[in-house]
């Protein structure tokens, strides 16, 4: 049976609509996710990824292909099959704001001489003392430093059977203090990367691109090790106010 030209034009019509609102409402989503949660180069880090491309399949492909094929005016059904069709677009859309809010970084906390990335279900974030360091929906990770009392032994045998469960120094918030206070003697300890370029031929470009990219030389900045929940790499800083500029991931 021929389609009528008028059913491809309806079909077409609701379509488009279909799918500028869900781009509309996904874009939104991604804004947040990017440049709120995820700032550049956490997205890299944590890896991201996955879940928004879930999310972006269902609201973007699936959900208004779906409507493309089952539109036409005047269908019974027609009510029932638009809402069962949003419905599972905004099942897939609240799973991937729950997800990627859940773990979105809050601080990237450095014990000894390595970063970790420490998410927002890691810690209670009341629980963190210095209001300084307070984070909020709308902030992007801090940097923060763990000043660990390792002379006090009973907080070592607290932390040893806590690392048995999981849990991380890097989740100790009681100890944070302000990253940038600290820079001075933490830089001290950062990784000696013309050495590693010299040990690894392959991390000769890399450097060099990011330094290229972000200006300067390599003297103004500092690569400092880093582990987030799927990636392991190197932190790139600014020397002059430790700000962070790149990662370099394995």
């Amino acid at each position: 049976m021929a389609v009528s030209r008028e059913l491809i034009v309806s079909k077409l019509r609701a379509f488009a609509i279909h799918l500028g609102g869900s781009v509309t409402v996904i874009a939104a989503y991604l804004m947040l996710v990017f440049l709120v949660w995820y700032p550049y180069p956490y997205f890299m880090i944590e890896k991201v990824w996955e879940v928004i491309r879930i999310v972006v399949s269902v609201d973007v492909f699936i959900g208004p292909l779906l409507t493309l094929v089952v539109y036409k005016a005047g269908k019974a059904s027609l009510k029932f099959d638009l809402t069962a069709i949003v419905v599972v677009q905004l099942t897939a859309l609240l799973w991937g704001v729950s997800v990627t809010y859940n773990q979105r970084p809050v601080y990237t906390a450095i014990v000894d001489d390595i970063f970790s990335v420490v998410t927002a279900s890691e810690i209670d974030l009341d629980s963190v003392s210095n209001a300084a360091l307070k984070n909020s929906l709308w902030a992007g990770p801090q940097l923060v430093y763990v000043d660990l009392p390792y002379e006090n032994e009973e907080y070592v045998r607290r932390g040893e059977e806590n690392l048995a469960t999981g849990v991380k120094f890097s989740q100790y918030t009681e100890f944070y203090k302000p990253f940038a206070e600290h820079k001075d003697v933490l830089f001290e300890r950062a990784i000696d990367i013309r050495q590693r370029m010299r040990e690894f031929a392959e991390l000769d470009d890399d450097v060099n691109t990011l330094v290229k990219k972000h200006g300067g030389s390599l003297d103004d900045y500092v690569f400092m090790s880093i582990e987030g929940r799927v990636a392991l790499g190197f932190l790139m800083l600014r020397r002059e106010d430790a700000q962070v500029m790149d990662v370099l991931l394995d």
